[in-house]
Formats: C-alpha cells, structure tokens, sequence
C-alpha cells in the first residue's frame, strides 16, 4: 500500500512522526557527540553532575582511553547504607537554568531532554554489579525501595522537561547482553515490566505527544515488544 507522506515542514515535525510511527518520510538523525547542530534533535542535559561525579553518588573511573569509562565502588554496597542514602533533590532553578538559551538554539529542531544513566542501569551503578544480580531473588522489599526511588525521581524530572517545552526524555538504561536479558524474562516482567509502563504513562500525562526514548544497549528488542505498545515504549539499542 502506497502512503502518502505530507511535507515535514521543520526537523521537529520529522522527528516526532518518525517515533509516532506516521511515516516522516526520512529517518531522523541525531549527532549524538559532535556536530549536534546537523541533526534533527538537540539534547538538553537534565543530569546535575561534577567533573565525573553523578548527583546520585557515585563516581566514573576512566583509563583515558575515550570511553565513559566504569562506576567505582558501590555507593550502596550492603542495605544498611539505604537507610543513610540520599535521592537527588529536583533543584528545578539549578537544573534549567540553560533552557532559554536552549530552546533559542535548537530553533525548529526536536527538543530531547537526556536524563543521562537510568532505570535498571543506574540501580547497578549505586548497588555494583554482582548485588544486583541477585537483589530481586534474595531481598525484593530492599531492592524494590531502591527502584522505586530511582524511578519516582525519573518522573520527577519528565514533568519538569515537559514543564519547560521539551518535546521527549531519553533513558539511557542497560538490559542485557548481546543476545538476551540480564535476567530472567519472567522476573523482568513481574517486576520491571509494571514499573515501565506506569513510568512511560506518567511521561505522556503533561502532554500526551511527549515522548520517551528509551536505549536499552543490548540485542533484547524482542523481549520489549510486550511492553513497548501499551506503554508508548520506543526503544532501541
């Protein structure tokens, strides 16, 4: 069947149909660390960290090889630290005090707002590895404690990009390997998959064309598709 393709009439309008699934008529395309004026999108940084050192605590250690490098130590090495751990604050004024300069910048181009490492991906850098790998089959009421409070916080932060005219949020979370989940599929989505989508339809509540990229970094895609409908998921790896 033949589509016919209405004119994009800025890079912002390609983008959105390209995640809407409406036939843009070209693939967008982000620039994602060098010439970010050439694409489609422009990314706003909703992080609030120093020199390598997250908000949340913990800290990357690179080899100067150009690579982001690795968490160091656990910032949450055993549940007795929870109770001491602190969340990030929204810290709202500190957080956009770019945006106007912003928003003047991207023009007519999509504006992304990047929450930097998320979801699963960020629980492993504050619990370390090998923890997480075993939290949900030993301890789930400590471990769900912890996801809950990266997750609401998450939120926190797609009502504060829609509030400012951001047009989508990017999660930058880590599922898998190459080929599969890091966990079981029936664990994921007992546990993850419910926490998702609540996620994903509190980021379409401000604007109901908001929309979340979410990058899963492995071969998982097929696992997504049970979520990635009802949720308004659109992932990629």
């Amino acid at each position: 069947m033949h589509h016919s393709t209405p004119p994009a009439a800025t890079p912002r309008d390609i983008v959105r149909r390209a995640v809407e699934f409406q036939h843009p008529g070209r693939v967008p395309v982000w620039f994602f660390n060098r010439d970010h004026l050439r694409g489609d999108i422009l990314a706003y940084s909703l992080c609030m960290s120093d020199a390598g050192h997250s908000e949340w605590g913990y800290e990357m250690v690179t080899l100067d090889d150009g690579t982001m490098g690795q968490p160091g130590d656990p910032i949450i090495p055993s549940w007795d630290a929870l109770d001491s751990f602190s969340f990030p604050g929204l810290r709202p004024k500190a957080r956009m005090e770019g945006i106007a300069e912003f928003v003047d910048r991207a023009g007519d181009r999509y504006r992304l707002g990047c929450l930097g490492i998320t979801g699963f991906n960020l629980y492993t850098f504050l619990r370390g590895f090998a923890n997480s790998m075993v939290d949900f089959l030993t301890d789930q009421q400590h471990a769900a404690r912890l996801l809950d409070g990266i997750f609401a916080f998450e939120c926190e932060l797609f009502t504060l990009a829609a509030r400012h005219g951001l047009d989508g949020v990017h999660l930058s979370d880590d599922w898998g390997t190459q080929d599969d989940l890091l966990i079981s599929p029936k664990l994921w989505r007992e546990i993850f998959r419910p926490r998702y989508e609540a996620q994903f339809a509190h980021a379409h509540k401000p604007i109901p064309r908001r929309n979340g990229l979410h990058h899963a970094e492995s071969g998982w895609q097929p696992r997504i598709q049970a979520v990635a409908q009802p949720s308004g998921l659109c992932s990629g790896s």
